[in-house]
């Protein structure tokens, strides 16, 4: 909450609070989606009220528009890029994991995709398919990038390959902020 003293009670240093320490929940999906899906998710509460009036709907949008999109714009920072074959087709289904952090797996998409959030450092890409043996590709996360880690998988040879491009913003984020913009341009 950016609105701080409004609430009756309100002990929240600054409007926030540590959500484990204000009410514990057992087998909550925020804990869940991390641990297993390697995704955050959050719970925000913007009013002490539960179901604010229609009317203050405006004025909290106003008030917590900003902080939203920054933390929105979080995504661009890590590694993401396309798994493909020798052929240059994607590659649906390889596991992606960080070495060192081999709890949280993903897959690529139908189109050989793939993404993960990461703080700046470097890092070690455990990119694993049927019929090649699993390899490590180094590379680097530089603070407020995404770093574009294509890798090509030679089926035929078991071996894979990555080359780590100069980092940049990934384009669905820039459609999320133009889209947010517009939406609040047109309410």
């Amino acid at each position: 909450m950016t609105i701080v003293g409004n609430c009756p009670h309100d002990n929240f240093t600054d409007g926030i609070t540590n959500g484990a320490e204000w009410y514990p929940v057992t087998g909550g999906m925020q804990d869940y989606n991390y641990i297993y899906a390697g995704c955050l998710e959050v719970t925000l509460e913007v009013s002490c009220c539960k179901f604010p009036n229609a009317s203050e709907l405006q004025r909290h949008w106003e008030a917590d528009r900003d902080p939203l999109l920054l933390y929105l714009m979080q995504i661009n920072m890590g590694v993401r890029g396309i798994v493909r074959d020798q052929h240059n087709n994607p590659v649906e289904g390889a596991v992606i994991s960080i070495q060192g952090r081999e709890l949280i797996k993903s897959k690529t998409t139908s189109q050989g995709e793939y993404w993960k959030l990461l703080l700046p450092g470097h890092y070690r890409l455990l990119v694993s398919t049927s019929g090649c043996d699993p390899k490590v590709v180094p590379f680097e996360v530089v603070n407020g990038t995404v770093t574009r880690l294509d890798v090509t998988i030679d089926r035929q040879a078991g071996g894979l390959s990555g080359v780590a491009s100069s980092p940049q913003s990934p384009p669905f984020v820039l459609g999320l902020f133009a889209f947010l913009v517009f939406f609040h341009a047109s309410a």
